[in-house]
């Protein structure tokens, strides 16, 4: 997931990844860990002024085997995305509410 949001409050000294565990017991469950990655922390002219790039993304640990077979665009595979997609919508509000 790419997003642009607003840099205002953003420290210039924030680190650019981050790591969203949402079960320490459980490292290896699908949608469990998370990966948050500012890039205009870099370099500030990847977004316009007063702005910031988050790129959220699972680490590697969303099982293939969910989406095998289901043909990009359809009404089943839009749904499942809509579906996977909310642990990375839960990471994002964590980083920016904790003003990242």
């Amino acid at each position: 997931m790419h997003l642009g949001i607003d840099a205002s409050g953003l420290s210039p000294d924030l680190d650019c990844h981050h790591l969203v565990v949402n079960d320490w017991s459980n490292l290896e469950a699908p949608l469990n860990v998370c990966i948050a990655s500012i890039p205009t922390q870099f370099d500030p002219a990847l977004a316009p002024p007063g702005k910031a790039v988050v790129h959220a993304y699972t680490a590697g640990n969303e099982p293939y085997s969910v989406w095998e077979g289901l043909e990009r665009g359809s009404a089943e595979y839009e749904e499942l995305k809509q579906q996977r997609s909310q642990t990375l919508w839960k990471v994002r509000c964590c980083c920016c509410c904790a003003g990242l």
